[in-house]
């Protein structure tokens, strides 16, 4: 579909909404009344397109952490090309030259978002957008080991972290000690296993994005899940109860007073942490995402 040639600069699109898409990507496109009715073919072809949402994100995402070159950009007019949207700002950036600077290259990549009524959410949807898109290469086939590296290097360039990677970030700081040094590192991670990495790695990534899809509490993975009552809450501390002449042990060595973690719901001590991958899948478990808690594979 050709869409008509534009005599003047196009303004910005407004309202801007996302559009979830049928393959698990998502897009965004204008709310606006007067272009739903032209851009509902451009839709179509996003929601049956297997490469275009994905790689649109990715670029965007790239933009943003100042990781793209014109080459980048004309890769991505081609494509979109191929997948059946059409602009003239989006022909003339596909027949760019390579040496073309990036400022050229850029502005007919912005035009080109705007003739075809599509506008890009916030930094932050894009950088989540980008990592879930990380994440579900890795779950099809990608390399896990390279795939983490670039999930935990993304997220160290985000100006506030992303509470749920959190896990694959102590993992990949547990596998380079691991690497480097002797020893076991589970008091960073506590199922770290060197020997089973890439299988932790995929689990991780499916974790992630089964609780993505939930969009849970940013407290998440700080709080535990209680066996005893089966709520998740963030768990109190308390001292622990000693012995008269273990604590004047303790005190003539200057050690702390010990502390406990009990639910404070039930004061049981029986309590899973969420920042382990058994007990986010007893999460995942109690709101229908997983059938098999106690399994170390899902069926996502």
């Amino acid at each position: 579909m050709m869409l008509p040639m534009s005599t003047s600069e196009p303004a910005p699109p407004q309202d801007c909404e996302h559009l979830v898409l049928v393959d698990g990507s998502a897009g965004i496109v204008s709310s606006e009344p007067s272009v739903q009715a032209q851009g509902q073919a451009q839709i179509q072809a996003l929601t049956y397109s297997e490469a275009w949402p994905d790689h649109l994100i990715e670029l965007a995402a790239r933009l943003e952490l100042n990781r793209v070159q014109t080459p980048d950009l004309i890769q991505w007019a081609v494509l979109a090309l191929e997948q059946g949207l059409d602009a003239p700002a989006l022909r003339r950036l596909a027949g760019c030259y390579a040496p073309e600077p990036l400022s050229d290259t850029l502005s007919w990549y912005q035009r080109s978002l705007q003739e075809l009524d599509l506008c890009l959410p916030t930094a932050d949807a894009l950088l989540d957008a980008y990592t879930a898109l990380l994440a579900r290469r890795i779950v099809t086939g990608d390399d896990p080991v390279t795939g983490l590296k670039q999930i935990t290097d993304l997220n160290y360039m985000r100006r506030d972290w992303d509470p749920l990677l959190i896990p694959l970030c102590d993992l990949q700081a547990a596998a380079e000690l691991q690497r480097d040094a002797l020893g076991n590192y589970t008091w960073l991670y506590s199922d770290f296993d060197r020997a089973d990495l890439q299988s932790l790695i995929l689990e991780e990534c499916r974790l992630y994005l089964a609780l993505q899809a939930l969009n849970p509490p940013a407290d998440l993975i700080r709080s535990s899940w209680c066996l005893s009552c089966g709520q998740r809450s963030l768990p109190l501390t308390r001292p622990i109860k000693q012995a008269w002449s273990r604590r004047l042990w303790r005190r003539l060595n200057g050690n702390p007073r010990p502390l406990e973690s009990v639910c404070p719901s039930c004061q049981s001590l029986e309590l899973l942490p969420l920042s382990s991958q058994a007990g986010r899948r007893r999460y995942l478990s109690s709101c229908g995402q997983y059938d098999q808690p106690g399994e170390t594979q899902s069926s996502w």
